[in-house]
């Protein structure tokens, strides 16, 4: 996943112009986790997908870092996810997600081996869509000791139901 941070101090002109700084930057939930949890010093895996496009390619590159594995599955003539954020002066964000080529994620872009190796599993399911992937992905890690679903934002603001 993409962001694309807009940041206005001002408020909106709609049909106009409002000044904004913007700002361009690997994103997403389960991805942003990985890449925290790499900088501790244990391995992480990463699976995701990407589109076949300028993108994707941003994407791979900015995620090659020592401690994290990844599975970045190629998805042709799919754009790759991108998420729009719009953050007001007192920091509320406001979310546009266009999930891209994340909504083609299955179990089968798991490498098998995976399923046995890491001890803790975090699945992000992408904004407004319904978890039967991440559903589907978790259950089949049945030897992870933790398994952890999100369906919305880690910071609790707009989480979704996930039944595992």
């Amino acid at each position: 996943m993409q962001d694309i941070l807009i940041s206005h101090k001002d408020k909106i002109a709609f049909g106009s112009d409002t000044q904004a700084s913007i700002k361009m930057q690997g994103g997403g939930s389960a991805t942003n986790a990985a890449v925290w949890a790499s900088t501790l010093n244990v391995e992480v895996g990463l699976v995701a997908r990407i589109g076949d496009d300028n993108t994707g390619k941003i994407i791979l590159e900015e995620l090659k870092r020592p401690n994290l594995n990844l599975n970045l599955v190629k998805t042709d003539a799919v754009s790759s996810g991108t998420c729009a954020i719009l953050i007001d002066a007192t920091g509320e964000r406001t979310m546009f997600p266009d999930p891209g080529a994340n909504i083609f994620l299955t179990s089968q872009d798991v490498p098998k081996e995976w399923f046995n190796q890491f001890n803790l599993i975090i699945g992000d399911e992408a904004h407004l869509f319904k978890a039967q992937s991440l559903t589907t992905i978790l259950t089949s890690c049945v030897n992870t000791k933790y398994r952890i679903g999100l369906t919305g934002t880690l910071d609790g603001s707009k989480t979704h139901k996930l039944v595992l």
